[in-house]
């Protein structure tokens, strides 16, 4: 709901213009009565905007907010976009780091996978190399596979570093705008503590207590 409920009332909102568009402007002798009352239109243009652009900006702390306050989406919405508001350069300065982090980050692993697939291209005859090149064939295809499989892992690296990165950018931004430390985190109700049991004091060492 938190991912989709944004989208959805953006979506809603340029289809209610569309149809004042239909109801004031596609008919002829309503268009004064359109032109007059158009300041509806653009407050309902301007809201959907800025609803967007803190959809956009704020994505990523929506699904961090749901876990670590075991919220719903309607809150995790209320947070997010509150810290986004009331915090914009922190947060600026926040996706700053995260993006130089990644852009770094990036080209290195992006070679590491580079220099292992191309280790694993040496075990292949050079005939084969240049078949692969320019045709087809099941050996060729099998091998492809396999390796698309590994770029598909890289590939996970990459949402999982957005994740995280999303995650650690709320927290920080909570504690900026609420002074929650980091470690308050919901943990699941549902998970029992083992108790240990603790035997009772016998007679005899009450006694030797006193």
């Amino acid at each position: 709901m938190s991912a989709l409920a944004p989208v959805l009332i953006v979506a809603a909102l340029i289809g209610l213009i569309y149809l004042l568009r239909l109801a004031f402007f596609e008919i002829g002798f309503m268009r004064p009565v359109g032109a007059t009352l158009f300041v509806v239109p653009l407050l309902i243009g301007l809201f959907a905007a800025v609803l967007g652009a803190l959809f956009v900006f704020g994505h990523g702390m929506l699904a961090p907010a749901v876990v670590i306050e075991n919220t719903d989406g309607v809150d995790a919405i209320q947070r997010s976009w509150g810290y986004l508001v009331s915090r914009p350069i922190r947060f600026a300065l926040y996706l700053l780091v995260i993006a130089v982090v990644l852009f770094f980050a990036y080209g290195v692993v992006q070679e590491v996978f580079r220099a292992g697939i191309g280790f694993a291209h040496r075990s292949l005859p050079t005939e084969m190399r240049d078949q692969m090149r320019f045709e087809g064939g099941y050996s060729a295809s099998s091998i492809n596979f396999w390796v698309q499989m590994i770029w598909l892992v890289f590939i996970g690296w990459v949402v999982s570093f957005y994740g995280c990165a999303s995650t650690i950018v709320y927290l920080l931004m909570r504690l900026a705008c609420d002074e929650q430390d980091v470690t308050f985190i919901w943990l699941r109700s549902d998970v029992q503590t083992p108790v240990v049991p603790v035997a009772e004091p016998s007679e005899e060492a009450t006694d030797l207590e006193f």
